[in-house]
């Protein structure tokens, strides 16, 4: 197996845990789960019922909701993996991550509140992420290629100094 397979599963395992204590913590939070004694998942679909009604049964819905929380966790780990060196791969494999993720937002949104809350306001805060995200990427590679190109001489200051000298 290459270095990279290892370093996309070990952060698909790892962003995949990191889904399930996020769903723990709501769980928790909600007074769905608790910490001590037995753990107790009644009730622990921490909406109206509606992903148990939907499957016809509470233990299918605990389980859905596991992988969810763990595909959604291994989405945001792989995204700490760079993509791409770059072009259009990296334009491809970051479409297709965020298509990955907005399907799973949609997907978990309407499991658990079918028909009572449209998956659009969730999946809109998500592409602002993924616009976040990217404009932040963007203004550290400027710089980035600012500083490699003041080093270089390439910078317009650079060569008016050594032409003023």
């Amino acid at each position: 197996m290459t270095e990279t397979k290892k370093a996309w599963l070990a952060r698909i395992a790892l962003g995949g845990l990191f889904g399930w204590a996020v769903l723990l913590l709501i769980g928790f939070i909600a007074g769905s789960f608790t910490l001590w004694g037995a753990p107790e998942f009644h009730g622990f679909v921490f909406t109206d019922g509606t992903m148990e009604h939907l499957l016809g049964s509470e233990a299918l819905a605990v389980a859905v909701q596991f992988l969810l929380f763990f595909l959604l966790g291994a989405g945001a780990g792989v995204a700490t993996l760079p993509f791409a060196d770059g072009g259009k791969e990296l334009l491809l494999r970051s479409a297709l991550h965020f298509l990955y993720m907005e399907g799973l937002t949609a997907l978990t949104v309407w499991l658990n509140f079918a028909g009572h809350e449209s998956p659009l306001p969730w999946m809109a805060a998500l592409a602002l992420l993924y616009v976040l995200i990217w404009g932040i990427r963007w203004i550290f590679w400027w710089f980035e290629l600012g500083a490699i190109r003041e080093k270089l001489g390439l910078t317009r200051r650079k060569r008016q100094k050594e032409e003023a000298r």
